[in-house]
């Protein structure tokens, strides 16, 4: 058979991804097997060293079904189903088997194939025990069935009987010629009437046993998958090679020793019965340990960032582009300017005649002073860091700027003066996220306008920080929701649609 495509090759490997993201219990087995396209095999099927799948088939179902399909015949490998067929009625076996894995993959939500065995009884069951039942329903099925076919045949012999008792009293009122020869005519009558009706009942029972054959080689066609005829080869060669293991033939002996090979290590006896029962929970716990191994590997990539973004000072974006301001800046500020307005108004009344402070008036009415917090987390990526840094644009028309930057640290503030200085920004940072830190890392002063820009997860500001004015710019984030400050809640998907939104605002505390 042909080789792989590199397409089919790439198709392939990405429903391998696929099924090891749901059943990572299924890893080994799967780096054993390979996979071959022929559409001559209609559906898919396993001989326990490959899986064969028709191309022309599997084009026919979505993702998820594929997943299913291959998981299917990855199973019957890892369950061993082939060599556990010895022995077996194959048809009944079929069943079995496709029974227990087909729960096994819709409990992990995978999509049935139409037509496939779907047995509920058989979720945390074994083949065998599915076996057994399936074996028992079938004999009792018969028992009933020849139980019918005697009755039917006994109606038949009593019908015999009470027509030729009959013939005989009439046969009494008659001519002794005409007598016999009625009565044998009515005999012969009475005797095919006997074995019409015997014949009858065998012909019902052959009907009978017939449509159970029929229901059962259906249940084998509907199950959406080979028939599995290509394990009675399977287990003739295992068979073939396990005689050869034990009984080496001279010629087996002298290549061990030309090769320096030992004696082969018999296989270890595997309780499959009880791996299908445990198959989901054993599963669930790798991948749990697998969830956590990805985690600690994401955080380690994370410090690793932090790292090398503090010790070359950071790393800028170049120009980050232009933005219209997802907020009314001038409006957001306004409550702080207009504070610092009224005090300032209050100097001037109270020291009119004071040169010094006037020269202080006209200097600081000018513009008001924000500092900004940047999250440069590890959970912050480098697009919504451009679109803080964008953000800081529209702002600095309105505001002398001060940014500073946190993750689980907090980096000084740098005094931002153009545009230039801001798409020359280095960000630091990468690691994880303490929001309290930050927020206790601004000015103590009142006058200074405080923002943060961030996704919003970490450790949240404590209670003592509740009279804090803060405008938080949340990115994506509704649920968050602090102890203190304005919330103004970012969609960046609209940004990206509109360039700028007005955002939803929350006022906390105060």
């Amino acid at each position: 058979m042909a080789a792989l495509t590199l397409e089919q090759k790439k198709e392939v490997q990405e429903i391998k991804n696929a099924v090891l993201r749901k059943f990572p219990r299924l890893g080994s087995v799967v780096r054993g097997l390979d996979f071959e396209a022929n559409d001559n095999i209609g559906t898919a099927a396993t001989n326990g060293k490959k899986v064969i799948y028709s191309p022309s088939f599997l084009h026919t179902l979505d993702d998820g079904r594929q997943t299913f399909l291959f998981a299917h015949e990855i199973c019957h490998v890892a369950f061993d189903h082939i060599m556990r067929s010895k022995d077996k009625e194959p048809g009944l076996w079929n069943i079995a088997t496709d029974s227990v894995i087909n729960q096994i993959l819709k409990s992990e939500n995978l999509p049935m194939i139409e037509g496939g065995v779907d047995m509920p009884e058989a979720l945390g069951k074994s083949a065998e025990e599915m076996y057994e039942k399936l074996l028992k329903e079938r004999e009792e099925k018969q028992k009933e069935q020849e139980g019918q076919q005697e009755q039917n045949q006994e109606q038949g012999q009593n019908g015999q009987q009470g027509d030729g008792q009959q013939q005989n009293q009439d046969g009494q009122n008659q001519q002794q010629d005409g007598q016999q020869g009625g009565q044998e005519g009515q005999q012969e009558q009475n005797q095919e009437q006997g074995q019409n009706g015997q014949q009858g009942g065998q012909e019902g029972q052959q009907e009978q046993d017939q449509s159970q054959e029929g229901q059962q080689q259906g249940a084998q066609s509907q199950t959406g998958y080979s028939s599995h005829e290509i394990w009675k080869e399977a287990v003739e060669e295992a068979e073939k090679e396990k005689e050869r293991r034990e009984n080496p033939s001279l010629l087996d002996k002298i290549m061990r020793r030309i090769h320096g090979k030992e004696e082969e290590t018999p296989e270890e006896d595997v309780d499959y019965n009880a791996e299908e029962k445990s198959f989901l929970e054993e599963n669930k716990k790798e991948k749990e340990e697998l969830a956590k191994k990805i985690i600690e590997s994401l955080e380690r990539a994370k410090e690793q960032l932090s790292k090398e973004r503090v010790d070359n000072e950071g790393d800028s974006f170049g120009d980050v582009g232009e933005a219209k301001a997802v907020v009314n800046w001038k409006r957001a500020l306004k409550k702080s300017v207009e504070e610092e307005e009224e005090r300032w108004s209050y100097r001037r009344a109270s020291r009119a005649n004071d040169y010094s402070a006037r020269i202080e008036d006209v200097e600081t009415e000018d513009k008001s002073t924000t500092e900004v917090m940047l999250d440069v987390s590890g959970s912050v990526d480098n697009n919504m860091l451009k679109d803080f840094l964008r953000q800081l644009k529209p702002l600095l028309k309105e505001t002398e700027l001060k940014v500073g930057m946190f993750d689980h640290r907090v980096f000084d503030f740098v005094e931002i003066k153009t545009n230039k200085d801001i798409d020359e920004f280095r960000i630091r940072g990468g690691g994880g996220t303490d929001i309290d830190k930050a927020v206790r890392a601004f000015s103590k002063d009142k006058k200074v306008n405080k923002i943060v820009l961030t996704d919003g997860y970490g450790d949240m500001p404590r209670q003592d920080l509740k009279n804090l004015n803060v405008i938080w710019l949340i990115y994506d984030n509704d649920d968050f929701n602090p102890c203190c400050g304005k919330v103004i809640y970012v969609d960046r998907e609209q940004i990206k649609r509109q360039n700028c939104i007005s955002g939803k605002h929350k006022d906390i505390g105060r």
